[in-house]
């Protein structure tokens, strides 16, 4: 089964030739070059293949620079265990997260979190703000490690559903400006990495302060 339909093989075909000196694969991780992964980057340029060339290029360019040692950590961690990632065990203490929460009707993945009930403010003076990017990326890779392995399975894309239940979410004031210096990065950076990745985002419980972290962090 391919991932790709009938009218995407001949764009893909082309997408590859174009990257034939970029395109590379991580050993014991993502295969970047793989059908299912030039995919996300053609869907989410809206099939042009030049701006899917110019996101790829950038998404390697991103690895090399922002993230190799999560990505590197990623690579070598158990498929569905979070915590053997980078920092896990450290950032898992105060920010646990679930990879294997099933299928949504569609057959995406299910992702789920308890954002809210996370001390921000413990976590970024006591684990730090490069450590806690460093977990939430190397999770993305493994989690995208996941998708592209059911994606070759299944004979198409799949995509992942992000539920995080935002109740209790609170910033101290001393601190807001580290915390949306670490959203801003991690959106930046994962953006850049798993383009078509996210089918959905669920957002429950998010309280008044959130949407004003997120203009800050998104603009």
């Amino acid at each position: 089964r391919k991932e790709a339909t009938e009218e995407e093989a001949p764009l893909l075909m082309r997408l590859r030739i174009e990257l034939a000196t970029d395109a590379d694969s991580t050993p014991g991780g993502l295969d970047l070059a793989s059908d299912v992964h030039l995919l996300r980057f053609l869907r989410g340029s809206d099939y042009s293949v030049s701006a899917a060339a110019r996101a790829y290029r950038a998404m390697l360019a991103v690895r090399r620079e922002h993230a190799p040692a999560a990505l590197e950590a990623a690579c070598c961690a158990p498929l569905w265990c979070a915590a053997s990632v980078a920092h896990g065990s450290l950032v898992g203490a105060f920010y646990p997260v679930r990879l294997d929460c099933g299928l949504d009707a569609r057959g995406n993945l299910i992702m789920m979190d308890k954002l809210g009930s996370v001390p921000l403010g413990r976590l970024l003076t006591e684990v730090g703000a490069e450590r806690v990017v460093a977990f939430v990326v190397g999770v993305c890779e493994l989690r995208q490690r996941a998708l592209d392995d059911m994606s070759r399975a299944m004979g198409r894309v799949v995509r992942c559903v992000e539920v995080r239940d935002l109740g209790g979410l609170a910033v101290p004031p001393n601190q807001m400006r580290e915390a949306v210096t670490v959203l801003r990065r991690l959106l930046t950076v994962c953006g850049a990495l798993y383009p078509e990745s996210i089918a959905a985002v669920y957002l429950l419980n998010a309280p008044p302060a959130f949407t004003s972290i997120w203009q800050m962090a998104s603009t």
